[in-house]
């Protein structure tokens, strides 16, 4: 006897959502936590995202007012070595790494987008690599000038210039194999977003920019 049963699928709770809210990243909390696996999230206008941490006014005003200083120090400096003979190349390239670390503070003030993470990462171990290593070029400068050898203007710029070159090889490498982007993550009921390095991450990058500093302090020791 054939069975003349239908079957109805009309129940509410078991309505399949169309395809197109199932690629949906619009995550949506009702007061309640929820666990999300990290993901890489659409990008935003970053010049429309800012941080509202309390540490942003602290950090924009020391920024600003280190780099008002070494515009002032610069313009005294050029001032005083007007029709002088003096050397001013190391003093130059150190205010240079002094005024970009001061810059790269204003970096942190809007919200993590990929191309500020890319700044972040670059723009420290350049500034940290310029600075050392200007200190490292006139240590070994004061030691051999103690030994009777006098390194020319070009000599000191060569070194410093292979100096900063390591550490831009390292970057390009990196940015190669791990292009900077940005990460979301769920905690306590909101989406957070980061730069998708970790803090440990960056201070491995800075083995090399350590390595100079070490070698400044040994290097102005025996100085």
């Amino acid at each position: 006897m054939a069975s003349n049963e239908t079957f109805s699928f009309n129940d509410t709770n078991s309505t399949i959502p169309p395809e197109t809210d199932l690629i949906d990243t619009t995550f949506q909390f009702n007061g309640t936590e929820t666990d999300l696996p990290n993901i890489t999230i659409k990008e935003t206008p970053f010049y429309l995202n800012f941080r509202d941490e309390p540490w942003v006014i602290p950090l924009v005003s020391l920024s600003l007012l280190n780099i008002a200083a070494i515009f002032i120090f610069e313009i005294y400096v050029l001032y005083k070595s007007c029709g002088g003979r003096r050397h001013l190349f190391l003093g130059q390239v150190l205010l240079l790494g002094l005024f970009l670390c001061s810059l790269l503070g204003l970096s942190y003030v809007p919200q993590p987008h990929w191309i500020f993470c890319g700044i972040t990462r670059a723009g420290i171990g350049i500034a940290y690599s310029i600075v050392f290593g200007t200190l490292l070029v006139k240590c070994v400068f004061l030691l051999k000038l103690h030994h009777g050898v006098y390194f020319n203007a070009s000599f000191q710029a060569l070194f410093l210039f292979f100096v900063v070159l390591v550490e831009i090889v390292v970057i390009i490498q990196w940015f190669v194999y791990e292009p900077p982007d940005v990460v979301s993550f769920a905690s306590d009921g909101k989406v957070s977003v980061v730069c998708q390095k970790t803090p440990i991450e960056r201070i491995e990058y800075l083995c090399y920019v350590m390595f100079l500093l070490f070698l400044v302090m040994v290097a102005s020791i025996r100085a």
